[in-house]
C-alpha cells in the first residue's frame, strides 16, 4: 500500500519522493544485510543578489550554484553513531510528515521537536530537517503539511475578507503600546497605514504576509491569492523599515527586503523589494544631536559586544547585500561606522526627541514625502 494513501489529495512531487523512498526501503530489505538510506538535498551555501523578473527594482537575494546538486546520504547503521542519528531524526521527521498527510492534519516544527526532544536534541535540528526535505522535495513547507506559528502582529487601515467570509479588522486593533496608542493616530503625516512588526527577527509567518502585501500593491496581483481584485490606490504605497541601529536591526531589514540566506531559495515568495530604510540611523542621535536632554547620557548609545562585532563582520564577508558591489552601499557604511564608533542605539532612544519616537516618526515621514 502506498505510504500516501490514495484517498487523500497529495502534492505530487511529494507523493513520487515517498513512493520511491518506500520503493528503495521495501528493495533494501530484500537483501540479507539491509542498509536503508536517505538521501536529502543541502541548501546551497553561497549567494548572490539578483533581479527578479528582469526588474532592476526588485532585487533579491538568491542561491548561487553551479547547476549540480548537493546531496548527502544518511543510512543505518551508517558508517558513524552520529550517522545512525541522523537517519533516526530524518526518518522519524518523515513519519510524521507521513502522518500529518494522511490524517490530513497541519503540524508545526516545534510539535515535531516536542515529539521526541530527547532525541532531536536542539529545535534547529527539527528546523534543518524540515528546510532540507522541503528543498529536496521542491515544495514548500505547506505541501508537507507544515506550517509554521505567527508571532507578528498588525494593525492598521486594512481588513482581510477570508475564504470563510471572516473579516479580520486592524483598524479596531490597538497592538503595539506607543505606536498606535490613542495618542497617534496612523492618519498622521503617514497618512492611513498599516504598522506590522515581527517581533525580532520575523517569522515565515510575518515575511509572507509582508510579501503578500507588497504583491498586492505594486504588482496588482498575487499568486498566492487566485481571482484577486485589485483597485489601484491614489498615490503609490510605501513600505518602510524601523529598526534599531545595530547588526541586528539591519539584518532584520535585509531580510524582508531581500530574504535570509537560510530560506534564500524561496526570496521570490517572501521578500518585500521596494522597502526602505526609515530609521534608526547612528545620525538620527549622534550626528545630528536632535534630541532633548536626557538624563542618562550613557543610555543614549551602547557600547558594541563582541558578539555584534563578531556578527558585522559576517554580514560585510558573507552576506552579499552588504559586499562593496552589493545594492545597499548605505547599508554597508552604516555597518563600518558601527565598528569605526564601536557604538551602537536602541530605536527607544528616539523617545528622547522633540515630541517623542512619534514625533521623530512625523517628522521623518513628512521629509521623505518630499
Amino acid at each position: 500500500m502506498d505510504l500516501l494513501q490514495s484517498h487523500i489529495i497529495a502534492n505530487p512531487l511529494v507523493r513520487q519522493f515517498f513512493d520511491r523512498l518506500q520503493l528503495s526501503f521495501l528493495n533494501e530489505f530484500d537483501k540479507d544485510v539491509a542498509q536503508p538510506a536517505i538521501t536529502l538535498k543541502k541548501r546551497p551555501s553561497h549567494f548572490q543578489v539578483t533581479s527578479h523578473d528582469g526588474d532592476p527594482e526588485e532585487r533579491l537575494l538568491s542561491t548561487e550554484t553551479d547547476g549540480s546538486d548537493r546531496l548527502i546520504t544518511y543510512s543505518w547503521p551508517g558508517k558513524s553513531p552520529y550517522e545512525a542519528w541522523k537517519f533516526t531524526c530524518v526518518l522519524r521527521v518523515l513519519s510524521l510528515i507521513i502522518e500529518a498527510i494522511q490524517e490530513n492534519l497541519l503540524i508545526t516544527k516545534r510539535s515535531i521537536y516536542y515529539d521526541n526532544p530527547g532525541m532531536f536534541g536542539t529545535q534547529a535540528v527539527v528546523d534543518a530537517i524540515v528546510d532540507d526535505i522541503a528543498y529536496t522535495i521542491g515544495v514548500d513547507r505547506t505541501a508537507l503539511h507544515i506550517i509554521s506559528v505567527g508571532k507578528g502582529l498588525a494593525a492598521g487601515a486594512v481588513r482581510i475578507k477570508t475564504k470563510s467570509d471572516t473579516v479580520l479588522d486592524m483598524t479596531a486593533e490597538a497592538i503595539f503600546r506607543r505606536l498606535v496608542h490613542n495618542k497617534y493616530n496612523l492618519e498622521s503625516a503617514a497618512g492611513k497605514g498599516i504598522l506590522i512588526t515581527g517581533k525580532g527577527y520575523p517569522d515565515i509567518c510575518t515575511r509572507e504576509f509582508v510579501h503578500l502585501i507588497s504583491d498586492i500593491a505594486f504588482r496588482r496581483h498575487s499568486p498566492t491569492l487566485q481571482n484577486l481584485e485589485v483597485f489601484p490606490s491614489p498615490t503609490p504605497p510605501r513600505f518602510f523599515a524601523l529598526v534599531d541601529g545595530d547588526c541586528d536591526g539591519i539584518a532584520i531589514m535585509s531580510t524582508y527586503k531581500y530574504g535570509s540566506m537560510a530560506h534564500a531559495h524561496a526570496s521570490t515568495s517572501l521578500n518585500a523589494p521596494r522597502l526602505e530604510w526609515l530609521g534608526t540611523r547612528l545620525e538620527d542621535v549622534i550626528i545630528k544631536q536632535n534630541r532633548t536632554e536626557v538624563e542618562d547620557e550613557d543610555w543614549v548609545t551602547i557600547s558594541l559586544s563582541p558578539r555584534d562585532v563578531k556578527k558585522i563582520r559576517s554580514m560585510l564577508a558573507k552576506n552579499p547585500v552588504f559586499r562593496e558591489d552589493g545594492p545597499e552601499l548605505e547599508w554597508r557604511a552604516e555597518l563600518q561606522t558601527m565598528m569605526m564608533l564601536n557604538t551602537k542605539i536602541e530605536t527607544e532612544v528616539l523617545y528622547g526627541t522633540e515630541g517623542g519616537l512619534e514625533g521623530w516618526i512625523d517628522r521623518k515621514m513628512e521629509s521623505l514625502s518630499l
